[in-house]
């Protein structure tokens, strides 16, 4: 059974988003660095798989569908289709490069999407294709427990599509996409608005579920001590999305346990490929997904509920991610035959030297 869904799972890999997703506990927001920031860029051709560390100008070999994750003070990288494997890379003090620490194997067709920080000691594992939500001993990759997910999924679905994790004060948010597998059309469809399902942040204990308003939901962040949902919705018939009111970004609302659009779809273009937010300004930034190749970039004020089309990028489908010590944001352009990083700093757009060889294709920032 386990081969037969690497073959279904092969259907998602067009909707296996090349995330950003750079999780990190509260703890490690807010401890300040007198250090230089460190930017992982992972490239991919959707053949070969390569991270990039700017800081040290090494290279590492991954698998072409992965994805480079920040938590606490290490770096994960969680390969995904056709691997399902998670590394964690460090290097000692006063080391010059990085190395792998550990590997752990998982299922076939787990796709590991996420990785967050509970304390130095353990982390939550999320994946997307599998039932479970694991804690692992970050020293050792170990497995310690595991929450079981699989009631939430859809009745024609493979799993209840885990793809993003945050922690909050003393609660773990699990983001789930809930789509249903089509086996004539294998492909994907979404039938159910996505799903928001809190848990005790050390026992995995059930606290509450929280139904979304959109479907296919991409990214949970928090921003200025509020918890934002990013959607990209469902897929028009050209694979693409539309600018309509289905899709953009919830704001969480603890007290009433429901969340209601800031802005959508219709303001933004489309929906949201990827997702980055700075922990302590009412800012974001989202990648919008209106069809393969076109992809801009906007600037989002999350208090004013505004935006602005950030120029010169074209295809943001090399993944963001947002540097809070020296409030920069860092942008994978693929745009065919011009791919290129840039950073996004006090309104001002410029190339980024990144010496990787192959497109990007999701990035992580370590301070």
């Amino acid at each position: 059974m386990k081969k037969i869904y690497s073959l279904l799972f092969a259907a998602l890999l067009l909707v296996a988003c090349s995330d950003n997703s750079s999780s990190a506990n509260e703890e490690a927001e807010n401890t300040q660095s007198t250090q230089e920031s460190k930017i992982f860029i992972f490239g991919s051709d959707y053949t070969t798989g390569e991270l990039y560390i700017n800081s040290t100008e090494q290279t590492f070999l991954f698998n072409q569908d992965s994805k480079v994750i920040a938590a606490g003070e290490n770096v994960y990288v969680l390969e995904r289709y056709g691997a399902d494997n998670v590394i964690k890379l460090s290097k000692e003090k006063n080391a010059e490069k990085y190395e792998v620490s550990w590997q752990i194997a998982l299922e076939d067709a787990s796709n590991p999407s996420d990785i967050v920080s509970i304390d130095k000691e353990k982390l939550w594992l999320s994946q997307e294709g599998a039932d479970n939500i694991l804690q692992l001993d970050a020293n050792t990759g170990k497995i310690l427990k595991q929450i079981n997910i699989q009631k939430f999924k859809d009745k024609n679905g493979l799993s209840a599509g885990a793809v993003d994790l945050e922690i909050k004060n003393d609660t773990l948010f699990v983001l789930l996409q809930r789509y249903a597998f089509d086996s004539e059309m294998f492909s994907t469809y979404y039938p159910n608005t996505g799903l928001l399902v809190l848990y005790n942040k050390n026992s995995g204990e059930f606290l509450d579920t929280l139904f979304l308003l959109s479907k296919n939901p991409t990214a949970i962040k928090i921003s200025n001590d509020k918890l934002y949902i990013a959607s990209l919705g469902p897929y028009n018939d050209s694979y693409g999305t539309d600018a309509d009111s289905l899709r953009g970004v919830e704001i969480f609302d603890a007290k009433n346990s429901k969340s209601h659009f800031i802005i959508s779809g219709k303001e933004l273009g489309g929906g949201i490929y990827a997702f980055a937010t700075s922990a302590t300004e009412p800012i974001a930034f989202a990648a919008i997904y209106k069809s393969f190749g076109d992809t801009p970039l906007m600037q989002i004020d999350l208090k004013n509920s505004s935006n602005k089309i950030i120029e010169g990028v074209q295809d943001a489908e090399g993944g963001l991610a947002f540097d809070n010590v020296s409030e920069t944001l860092y942008i994978g352009d693929r745009t065919y035959g011009n791919e290129k990083v840039y950073t996004w700093q006090n309104d001002s757009l410029e190339p980024l030297d990144y010496q990787g060889t192959l497109p990007p294709y999701n990035m992580a920032v370590l301070n």
